[in-house]
């Protein structure tokens, strides 16, 4: 569970419509207890990288 919690750290907390395929309330009610976060700006973290590695990212 917290390979969840790091992807928010890097992705930042799924939209409404990022959800709407989950079926299971369980694993709903979960995602949706987890620390609200904005995404990385990965341009800003991998400053050094190819403007197309960023795209690809």
């Amino acid at each position: 569970m917290d390979q969840l919690i790091v992807i928010t750290k890097v992705l930042g907390f799924p939209s409404k419509d990022d959800l709407k395929f989950i079926s299971d309330q369980k694993a709903l009610d979960y995602i949706n207890c987890l620390p609200k976060k904005k995404g990385t700006n990965f341009a800003e973290k991998f400053s050094k990288c190819d403007k197309n590695v960023l795209d690809f990212l």
